[in-house]
């Protein structure tokens, strides 16, 4: 978890010269997919499977913008398996990126759902 930001309210989260995506009130892992595939305009490719989020969490070379942000607004409807795998692709991703990469990776929870996801984890 210590590579996750945690914000009061998620809205208020909007940094400059980053490209931000916004996944909200997802209710499985089909859904989950769809949003991030939208949020994050992966390409066309994209396999709507766990190894495939992962591939292309590690890569954004279709975004121009160095920083990319994902804020989570609520993942509250997500089954506890389902939540701690993308849990930890999301760790996994984030860990994975260097200063030395083309682009950076920032994952953002509201603290509100700091205390749950720490239990999943």
């Amino acid at each position: 978890m210590d590579n996750f930001i945690f914000v009061d309210d998620h809205r208020d989260y909007s940094p400059t010269n980053v490209f931000v995506a916004y996944v909200a009130n997802v209710s499985d892992r089909e859904q989950l997919f769809a949003e991030l595939f939208f949020s994050l305009k992966f390409p066309d490719y994209f396999g709507f499977n766990w190894d495939a989020l992962y591939d292309l969490l590690r890569d954004f070379s279709w975004i121009k913008q160095r920083d990319i942000v994902l804020v989570h607004g609520g993942l509250s409807n997500l089954e506890p398996t389902t939540l701690k795998k993308y849990l930890e692709v999301l760790q996994d991703s984030v860990a994975s990126w260097t200063d030395n990469d083309p682009h950076s990776f920032q994952v953002v929870f509201s603290r509100s759902d700091k205390e749950r996801l720490e239990n999943i984890y």
